[in-house]
């Protein structure tokens, strides 16, 4: 079972759809796959009973997106696999570690081969620029980001670019507009996730900071949050966007 919409999508990508016992109601792909699956609630949500009922021999939770008191009650009764991938490195080694309790190694052998291309290519590409700063905001009043201690910053090192809040004490700091301009970072990346960043946001941000590089270069942008967040085999589709990403041209 998998209470981690990432991991759920990861499964069915290595082949393995077949043994999930349930899922959440936000493990929304592949929908083909994951539709007709047991519901067992949210992540921070689910419906203990329903899970117990189900009976499932493992369940795959990850220690941000679940909260500790269900995966303690769930403990009780079953193993649970508690992930939590800090680094796009850590991601390649859940990968291999799903397609191992899943018996489909070679399918994940598959998968991390090509991460670590894709990863090379990537890397390579974006080596040829001068590095940039990025502020990457995940909510909206306050402005919130990330600090080092996240996957998401792993994967703006990737994309050479420098986090101005790397170093601050909380993971998910809150930050002021004077901060914004302060730091004047060379990008603005507004998530899709947590909070459902849309284009109008663009401009809101523009109307607040319009001498500011980022928005001077064009480079406040609306992106999908799942392709910087997400762990497991949407990886590679990470990847690939980011090599044809205008904004990381």
């Amino acid at each position: 079972m998998s209470l981690v919409p990432s991991l759920t999508e990861s499964l069915a990508e290595l082949g393995a759809a077949g043994s999930l016992a349930g899922v959440t109601d936000w493990c929304w792909y592949p929908t083909e796959v994951v539709a007709p699956l047991p519901k067992v609630g949210g992540t921070k949500t689910p419906h203990l009973d329903r899970i117990r009922d189900l009976q499932p021999d493992l369940i795959l939770v990850n220690e941000e997106e679940n909260r500790r008191e269900d995966v303690e009650a769930l403990a009780a009764d079953f193993p649970c696999l508690v992930t939590f991938p800090r680094t796009v490195a850590d991601n390649i080694d859940l990968v291999s570690l799903l397609g191992a309790i899943t018996g489909e190694d070679a399918t994940a052998a598959e998968w991390t081969s090509r991460m670590r291309s894709l990863e090379a290519e990537v890397r390579a590409t974006m080596q040829q620029r001068a590095a940039r700063s990025l502020a990457y905001l995940i909510w909206r009043k306050p402005y919130m980001t990330i600090n080092r201690d996240t996957y998401v910053h792993s994967v703006l090192e990737l994309l050479h670019c420098a986090n101005p809040w790397g170093n601050a004490t909380d993971r998910y700091p809150a930050i002021t507009v004077d901060e914004l301009e302060s730091e004047d970072p060379d990008m603005v990346c507004l998530s899709s996730e947590p909070f459902p960043f849309e284009e109008k946001h663009v401009a809101e941000y523009e109307a607040l900071l319009p001498g500011s590089r980022a928005v001077q270069q064009g480079q406040v942008f609306v992106d999908d949050g799942t392709l910087y967040c997400w762990y497991g085999t949407r990886w590679v589709r990470a990847l690939e966007h980011f090599l044809k990403s205008p904004h990381y041209a």
